[in-house]
């Protein structure tokens, strides 16, 4: 269920990225990308972001948000995503 979608009768940026997901974690790519574009995108640079983390607390480096190139990719990501997800929006 979707608040902006109940409330405005319209979808949100990122409406059907949990079913892009989902579809992609059961391996289905085709279906994951019809429900929502950036859904693979967003779901490979989550199981990154984990992965760093992770590592950085391992070796106990300087955390993750003191690294530029690390704050670029996320909001890389970020900004993507909304944008397919505003296109996404305004074709309908």
């Amino acid at each position: 269920m979707c608040l902006s979608h109940e409330l405005l009768g319209i979808d949100c940026p990122f409406c059907g990225m949990t079913r892009s997901f989902v579809a992609l974690a059961h391996g289905d790519l085709g279906a994951s990308l019809r429900l929502h574009p950036a859904g693979p995108l967003l779901f490979i640079s989550m199981i990154v972001l984990v992965v760093a983390v992770l590592v950085t607390a391992v070796r106990r480096t300087a955390p993750l948000v003191e690294r530029k190139r690390f704050l670029f990719a996320f909001q890389s990501v970020a900004l993507v995503s909304l944008a397919i997800g505003v296109l996404k929006l305004v074709r309908s």
